[in-house]
């Protein structure tokens, strides 16, 4: 299980660099693996962990976690209005890469960066 653990997470991290974020919604599939079920059951590991000691996630993997940007807790939102579970964290990430990438201009009303509709959102 530790083996297969650190995989995901390392699948999480190559997600990460590649979308800026690893707030994924539960469905996502990645390189052909459930990269979605696996964050949710992270988060739902955790919570469990808070309150039975016996099956508390270790603190290794929570500080790997939140290295790369792990919330455990994500706000539900009716899966129409999320993309991918982005958070506004996640955007703002997003615009800070946009705004070194572009020498700080900002992005126009309809500018898509990494496949994200970033002109809107600012």
């Amino acid at each position: 299980e530790g083996s297969q653990w650190y995989s995901m997470y390392q699948l999480l991290n190559e997600y990460r660099t590649e979308h800026n974020h690893v707030n994924t919604n539960k469905k996502l599939k990645y390189k052909g693996r459930n990269l979605g079920y696996w964050v949710a059951d992270q988060r739902k590991n955790y919570q469990k962990g808070l309150s039975v000691e016996s099956i508390k996630m270790s603190d290794e993997r929570i500080a790997l976690l939140e290295e790369i940007g792990f919330l455990w807790k994500v706000r539900s939102e009716p899966e129409a209005s999320v993309r991918e579970g982005c958070t506004w964290h996640s955007k703002y990430l997003l615009l800070k890469d946009y705004l070194e990438v572009h020498k700080n201009t900002w992005p126009s009303g309809n500018q898509v960066y990494k496949d994200e509709n970033l002109g809107n959102w600012v």
